[in-house]
């Protein structure tokens, strides 16, 4: 049980570095969603999003709720991540059409 606990933390940092990454590199200008300015539109809620389940993971943990709310929280990020990955690649938007580059 304490493999499973450590685990579900080890992947909520990951998976919070990897989206603060994504909206850090956004707004440098290195990785893009192909909108133009409309790539605000998935930063922007992709951070009030990440903050959620962070609120969510944090108070489930700290107030030894039901464990299946963690693994639920863990197919939430999963799916988010592969959203996010598509976006970047293949269901780019008009404005930078996908080249094979995910970095420019």
């Amino acid at each position: 049980m304490k493999k499973n606990k450590i685990a579900c933390h080890v992947f909520m940092i990951i998976w919070t570095c990897v989206n603060v990454l994504v909206f850090y590199g956004n707004f440098k200008g290195r990785v893009r969603f192909g909108l133009g300015l409309g790539d605000l539109s998935i930063s922007i809620p992709l951070i009030i999003f990440v903050l959620i389940i962070l609120i969510i993971y944090l108070r489930n943990n700290l107030q030894r709720l039901n464990k299946v709310y963690n693994t639920k929280i863990i197919i939430t990020c999963i799916v988010e991540l592969l959203f996010v990955f598509l976006k970047m690649t293949y269901l780019r938007g008009p404005v930078s059409p996908w080249d094979g580059n995910i970095f420019f």
